[in-house]
């Protein structure tokens, strides 16, 4: 047999296994990410969709509303649906769906490398990496970020639809269908409307992208005037126009250079690679033939992805630009055109096909380390969350007194008391699920304590008892009930009961952390909950939990006043 039909033979060959190699590890990433998100739990905006949103509202409540500025209806109506069968009692379901449409985006971008004619086996191993992007951690361990990366899955999808060449025909209304449809999701849909105009217009003229790109442009229209204009962006620092144009530059390339270091691990080499790939676009890059056509529109659409969110998000920083989220939007949309530009640049060879597989187990490697600490830390962080959130619906359950109505105000601010105590009277909480002392404990600590400005609580006899002093010296102050602590080690703290529910006022000469901990009877504590004291400020600890203790750890960096305990000698340190 001669090398030329030796050479066809064994791309037939490496053609035929890619299929199953490709399905193969697409079951693995399944399997991965169902156990790397094995103790995920409901965080964050989740909470916004499953207690606040509803399909029909005139209350600011609807599914048309916007969440972070982003049209989110589809995935809104999604989140209602699997509330309405399963409640909050389980995660899976809305993990199932998050991992599926992510796969189907692996696919996807699989299919078209295919279609544009790039060595199988380098397409079957570039997109066994993006299924276990450990780089965009932040989309695959939280169910909720399907509504941020579902557009690309309807962009992909209108990219295969569309005809390649010729005027408008019956498919092109299924291509305008699946970006309407990915507009729905969130404001990455308008990156997917651009790269598949651009495709329209490089393929088939300007006529075929203006009908292409008018049918999403007026819905997104009609969308903005109606809800979209009035979204808040008061957590955003936005910049003038003249400023926004200065560092959005270096916002782009930012964000280009941290999807490149975290999707090698290899931190620095994010330059080098996009000229090495500028280089090679334009040395072999031939923008009229398919090949090219569709692997440059989704390199445009990536940076025209981080041109739009710098536009909004660049006064938080070049540095957000690098967040895990985007990083997985880079990814997905570079690597068509990364792996066409090696595919072309390299000869087809048996070394390599080695190198290919060497470097691909060294990013799996990378990929599901970094996947799996990320997960790792996350789910310690939500499964205290969800013990916090049931002990509070405990409590609520007893008739406890409350302060304070957010037990997670670090990350669910908007979830209150209340809302949990109708999710557990309906029964949409998990009830397997053991809750300790210190689970309720800690429940009291940020429901029955608080650090205001003012006092929240009708003081009640007798008054709180300051019962020891830990690293430092005390001494009574001029006024009744007032002592001061002098810090003589790193860790200062006193212990005050509450015969009963009653306040504390606490100040502060230097400022700095101030931690509190609920004690009970049994010796028995929660975990600490932490406040910051500025420097002269006047606080509050207000407590309605009659019966406990509460160690405050004082700043160390100076004196701090309690005030309002009972008139008692102070206990020697």
């Amino acid at each position: 047999m001669s090398p030329a039909l030796r050479e066809v033979a064994r791309r037939r060959d490496a053609a035929a296994w890619a299929g199953p190699l490709h399905v193969a590890s697409l079951v693995a990433a399944f399997a991965f990410l169902l156990w790397v998100n094995r103790l995920q739990w409901f965080n964050l905006d989740e909470w916004n969709f499953l207690v606040d949103r509803h399909v029909f509202a005139g209350d600011g409540t609807s599914v048309w509303e916007p969440h972070n500025e982003h049209w989110s209806t589809t995935p809104v109506l999604v989140y209602r649906g699997l509330f309405s069968v399963f409640g909050a009692r389980t995660y899976l379901p809305y993990l199932l769906v998050n991992i599926a449409i992510h796969l189907l985006i692996v696919h996807l971008v699989w299919r078209i490398m295919r279609r544009i004619g790039i060595e199988p086996l380098l397409a079957t191993c570039a997109c066994a990496v993006l299924a276990v992007l450990g780089a965009g951690w932040e989309n695959l361990i939280a169910a909720f970020q399907f509504q941020f990366f579902g557009p690309i899955a309807f962009g992909l999808l209108a990219l295969l639809v569309a005809p390649e060449r010729g005027g408008l025909v019956r498919r092109d209304a299924l291509v305008v269908v699946l970006l309407v449809a990915g507009l729905t999701f969130s404001g990455t849909g308008v990156t997917m409307v651009v790269v598949v105009t651009l495709v329209a217009i490089l393929r088939r003229g300007a006529g075929v992208a203006v009908v292409t790109a008018a049918g999403p442009a007026l819905a997104y229209l009609l969308w903005y005037v109606a809800y979209g204009k009035d979204a808040s962006t008061d957590n955003v620092p936005q910049l003038s126009f003249t400023e926004t144009l200065e560092v959005l530059p270096g916002y782009v390339w930012h964000g280009l250079v941290s999807a490149v270091d975290s999707v090698t691990g290899l931190a620095g080499v994010g330059p080098v690679a996009l000229v090495l790939l500028g280089l090679a676009v334009l040395r072999l890059a031939r923008p009229a033939k398919p090949a090219w056509t569709v692997s440059l529109a989704m390199a445009v659409g990536a940076v025209t992805f981080l041109t739009l969110t710098g536009i909004r998000r660049a006064g938080l920083g070049n540095e957000t630009a690098g967040a895990p989220r985007y990083v997985y939007v880079m990814a997905v949309l570079l690597v068509p055109l990364a792996v066409l530009a090696i595919d072309r640049w390299s000869t087809r060879s048996q070394v390599r096909m080695v190198m290919m597989l060497g470097v691909t187990a060294v990013l799996l490697i990378v990929q599901t380390t970094k996947l799996n600490l990320n997960a790792n830390e996350w789910a310690v962080i939500e499964q205290e969350q969800k013990h916090r959130i049931l002990a509070a619906a405990e409590l609520a359950s007893g008739g406890a007194r409350f302060v304070n109505q957010a037990p997670v105000p670090q990350f669910i601010p908007n979830l209150t008391i209340d809302e949990i105590a109708a999710l557990d009277r309906d029964g949409d909480l998990p009830g397997n699920v053991e809750v300790s002392e210190t689970d309720l404990l800690t429940a009291r600590a940020y429901l029955q304590l608080d650090l205001a400005e003012r006092r929240n609580v009708r003081a009640r006899e007798p008054l709180p008892r300051l019962a020891r002093i830990d690293g430092a010296d005390a001494a009574p102050t001029a006024d009744p009930g007032c002592v001061r602590l002098d810090p003589t080690s790193s860790n200062p703290a006193a212990i005050v009961d509450f015969p009963a529910a009653g306040s504390v006022g606490v100040t502060s000469d230097l400022g700095g952390r101030l931690t509190a901990t609920v004690r009970d009877q049994a010796g028995g504590h929660s975990r600490a909950r932490p406040f910051t004291l500025r420097e002269g400020d006047r606080r509050v600890l207000n407590v309605t939990a009659a019966g406990f203790a509460v160690r405050l750890g004082v700043p160390a960096g100076g004196a701090t006043e309690l005030c309002g305990l009972q008139p008692l000698p102070t206990p020697s340190a």
